[in-house]
């Protein structure tokens, strides 16, 4: 492992700590390296649980991490609760900007990604009873399914996130942020026929990439200059649902009344699913959550917040309530 530095921060949390921030790098599937950091407890924590936050599909915008960021803010929460937690950005995004192509990469590479962050975290203490969490947010929630249901951990967090079909939730998501956003219902009506469309397409692979829905971007086609056709025609063929039953460990999904990516009925599909099933599964619903990891009021206040934050770099302290709820369940076993 090659350490680069070292820096020692002070943070205050349930648990008083000094949590040690170590800057690292490990050597992906194809032999890229990525960054990543982990976060360790201070020297006089028993506890042997470990973390892996793995971030959803959108490309970061930064190339240094802003000061209370809500991925660092919430790897360190845990570590000052005695946790040693590892968080990196995906290739070509954030931090890793310059290594590897966030363009180029797939859900499927991103899991090969997922998988070699896990081996550097099993690395730090090879005992097999450590006990290993996947915290996924957003569409990393099934990256950790797919992990767990391969790698022996103890438990997954389903961090507002989904195992609803993803052209179903990505048709309402658009409907719910375009009526925030004022939109009449023609309007709403119009763009989600077209984009019904596009994603059949995609998903069947017969997609063409024409502009101004499609643009090529590092020699891929990037759907509304967001996210990649082929990234996102391996996730329109995948069952989270199956996926997630298939899971033995330990399931905590984390919803939010305030999220709009990831709407409540998402949190009711998930209810659903696993009506009759002995699986240890919780789901949580928490009020004033958002997909950000902060409490705003409504889902148009968290919209609002999060085009702020965008443009200033400055962020609401992570939500309590969901720290409380993440060490809660940790904690249970």
């Amino acid at each position: 492992m090659k350490i680069i530095s070292l820096i020692i921060l002070f943070f205050t949390a349930q648990a008083m700590g000094v949590v040690v921030v170590e800057k690292t790098t490990f050597t992906a599937f194809d032999g890229v390296q990525l960054s990543a950091k982990v976060y360790h407890p201070d020297n006089n924590s028993t506890d042997r649980t470990k973390v892996l936050i793995i971030e959803g599909s959108g490309k970061s915008g930064f190339t240094v991490e802003p000061e209370g960021s809500p991925f660092s803010e919430l790897a360190k929460s845990l570590a000052a609760n005695g946790m040693t937690v590892l968080k990196y950005n995906k290739r070509g995004s954030g931090e890793n900007a310059n290594n590897g192509s966030f363009w180029k990469a797939t859900f499927t590479s991103d899991h090969q990604d997922a998988k070699a962050a896990l081996k550097l975290l099993r690395s730090l203490d090879p005992d097999d009873s450590t006990k290993i969490i996947l915290i996924g947010h957003s569409f990393g929630g099934p990256q950790s399914l797919l992990l767990a249901s391969n790698e022996k951990v103890s438990g997954v967090i389903m961090l507002t996130s989904t195992i609803r079909p993803t052209d179903q939730l990505i048709l309402e998501q658009n409907a719910v942020i375009m009526g925030l956003q004022g939109m009449t219902q023609n309007e709403i009506d119009s763009y989600l026929q077209t984009l019904k469309t596009d994603l059949a397409q995609i998903k069947a692979n017969t997609y063409s990439c024409q502009l101004p829905s499609c643009s090529v971007i590092d020699d891929v086609s990037a759907y509304e200059n967001s996210i990649q056709v082929p990234w996102l025609h391996e996730v329109l063929n995948m069952n989270y649902a199956n996926l997630a039953r298939s899971v033995s460990s330990r399931l905590l999904f984390i919803f939010g009344t305030s999220d709009a990516i990831i709407p409540e009925s998402d949190y009711n599909f998930v209810q659903n699913n696993f009506k009759n099933i002995t699986q240890d599964v919780e789901i949580k619903l928490i009020p004033k959550l958002d997909h950000f990891m902060v409490e705003n009021e409504s889902k148009l206040d968290s919209l609002q917040y999060a085009a702020k934050v965008q443009k200033e770099k400055i962020f609401k302290p992570v939500s309590p309530a969901l720290i409380e709820t993440i060490l809660l369940w940790i904690n249970q076993k």
